[in-house]
């Protein structure tokens, strides 16, 4: 509601500050594995980095594919609906989905802490969709 019009319309693309984010985040990730790596010799280097598997690629696809239905549906949500709580809760679903579908993608195990941190957006989402009760 804060960056709307009054006919309606928002100042921007949605498809513009989707590609924005991405590219951000982009840039962000590839500065970590960057620092990750520096440090280490080429052996270890191979073992955090292994070849590809074309399984491994198909099931990174799909995790891709996925997260971008839900850019979509996020933009879908902001220009049809109406409703920040919708938008807050794909907004959210969409770090929990990723951070499943990584982990099975991926074959790795997630820490307690990074498992307790999806767990606390998975419910503050549901917090987000929950009714809200009427005061009388």
């Amino acid at each position: 509601q804060l960056v709307r019009r009054p006919d309606g319309s928002y100042p921007f693309e949605v498809v513009d500050v989707v590609l924005r984010a991405e590219i951000l985040k982009l840039c962000i990730a590839s500065t970590c594995l960057a620092y990750e790596l520096r440090g280490l010799g080429e052996t270890e280097r191979r073992e955090r980095a292994p070849t590809p598997t074309t399984k491994g690629l198909l099931l990174t696809l799909a995790v891709g594919a996925g997260y971008q239905a839900l850019n979509i549906l996020g933009g879908l949500a902001m220009r049809v609906l109406d409703d920040p709580t919708l938008f807050a809760v794909i907004v959210q679903s969409k770090v929990v989905w990723t951070g499943v579908l990584g982990v099975y993608a991926f074959g790795r195990r997630l820490s307690p802490a990074r498992v307790f941190s999806l767990v606390l957006v998975a419910l503050g989402a549901s917090v987000c969709a929950a009714p809200k009760p009427v005061w009388k």
